[in-house]
């Protein structure tokens, strides 16, 4: 939906996925940590930066937590962000 520029369909897409994962993986799952991601990339290209920016450091916080568990090491250079502003 995002690379169709549906970005009101794709906003309430990733919205319904990021509950679905709530309550369904562990809080440092790096798919709910990969939604946040892609809903920051999503405000960034709708120029919403403050909420792009939010979502972003959700995802870095879900990544570093990701880092600390032994075994479980996830490189946060792997997400991307583009400011607009």
């Amino acid at each position: 939906m995002r690379a169709a520029k549906q970005y009101d369909q794709a906003e309430d897409l990733y919205h319904q996925a990021q509950d679905v994962c709530r309550h369904s993986l562990a809080p440092t799952d790096r798919r709910l940590a990969a939604l946040h991601n892609n809903l920051s990339m999503l405000y960034s290209e709708t120029n919403r930066p403050d909420k792009a920016e939010l979502e972003l450091r959700e995802a870095l916080r879900i990544h570093r937590s990701i880092e600390r568990e032994p075994g479980r090491g996830y490189r946060c250079g792997q997400l991307a962000y583009k400011s607009r502003r």
